[in-house]
C-alpha cells in the first residue's frame, strides 16, 4: 500500500481550515452579542489576551462593571457556544437527510466534521484544565 503524501497533506490542511472556521464561528458568537449590547468588541486571532496564560483567539470588549453588565457578560460568554450548537444542529439535520437518501460517503464526511467540532468544543471549554484561561474558567470564577 502506497502512502499518498499529497492527499494526506490536503486532508490535514482541510482539517486545520475546518478547525479555524469553528474557532471563527465561536468568536463571532461572542462578538455579535457584545456588539448588540454596545460593548465595542474586537476579535483577535493567533494572539493571547493581556494577562492570559495562552490561547489562539479571543474576543475583547469594554463595559462598565455593574450587576446588570455581569449578566450580559455571561450571555456573551455562552454566545460562542450557542453559535457552535446551532451549526452542529444544522449538520445533524443534514446528516439525517443523507441517511434517508442513502449518501453514506457524505454522511461519513459530516460525521468527521461533527467529530472535529466536538474536539473544538472541548478545546474551547479547556476541559482538560478548566482553570487555564478558558470560557469555563471565567464561568467558574464568576468573572472576578
Amino acid at each position: 500500500m502506497k502512502i499518498n503524501i499529497k492527499k494526506i497533506g490536503l486532508i490535514l490542511m482541510g482539517l486545520l481550515l475546518l478547525q479555524f472556521s469553528f474557532m471563527f464561528i465561536h468568536e463571532f458568537g461572542h462578538y455579535i452579542v457584545a456588539e448588540e449590547y454596545g460593548f465595542n468588541p474586537s476579535m483577535h486571532f493567533f494572539a493571547s489576551a493581556e494577562g492570559s496564560k495562552g490561547g489562539i483567539a479571543y474576543t475583547s470588549y469594554s463595559y462598565q462593571q455593574n450587576e446588570q453588565n455581569d449578566i450580559i457578560e455571561r450571555k456573551i460568554l455562552f454566545a460562542g457556544h450557542y453559535f457552535e450548537m446551532i451549526l452542529l444542529a444544522v449538520i445533524t439535520g443534514v446528516s439525517l437527510i443523507l441517511v434517508i437518501i442513502k449518501k453514506e460517503w457524505l454522511l461519513c464526511v459530516l460525521l468527521g466534521i461533527v467529530f472535529i467540532m466536538m474536539v473544538s468544543f472541548l478545546i474551547d471549554w479547556n476541559v482538560f484544565n478548566p482553570l487555564y484561561d478558558s470560557d469555563l474558567y471565567y464561568l467558574l470564577m464568576g468573572f472576578q
